[in-house]
């Protein structure tokens, strides 16, 4: 089950909770072939759902509220979603540190935790 940091949700790599609200919230969406490295925003609109892009900025935002002690200037770009629903295997460089994916706020990013 994913552990709650700050508002957002961590998900351990490959880890599955098919039940889990922001999982849910995602039925019925295409992602699409259109890659989102930073992640995505999940949004509606007169009853329909659809994502926008998140930007860099807010990709590290999410990540600062998650994990306010480190350092992710200094971290290589690896940690990233490879096709909006997984996290790129690559992982982080900093030990201790795993690439893990994140939710809150209707929001879905990969980040180092």
């Amino acid at each position: 089950m994913p552990r709650e940091i700050n508002g957002y949700f961590v998900f351990d790599m490959g880890e599955k909770a098919p039940d889990h609200p922001a999982i849910l919230a995602l039925q019925g969406i295409s992602l699409g072939d259109v890659r989102m490295p930073y992640g995505f925003e999940l949004m509606e609109e007169n009853g329909k759902k659809y994502v926008v892009p998140l930007t860099q900025e807010q990709w590290e935002h999410i990540l600062k509220a998650v994990n306010p002690d480190f350092d992710h200037h200094t971290m290589p770009n690896f940690c990233r979603f490879v096709d909006n629903e997984n996290c790129s295997t690559l992982g982080c460089t900093t030990s201790g540190y795993e690439c893990r994916k994140l939710t809150g706020n209707g929001r879905y990013v990969c980040g180092c935790v």
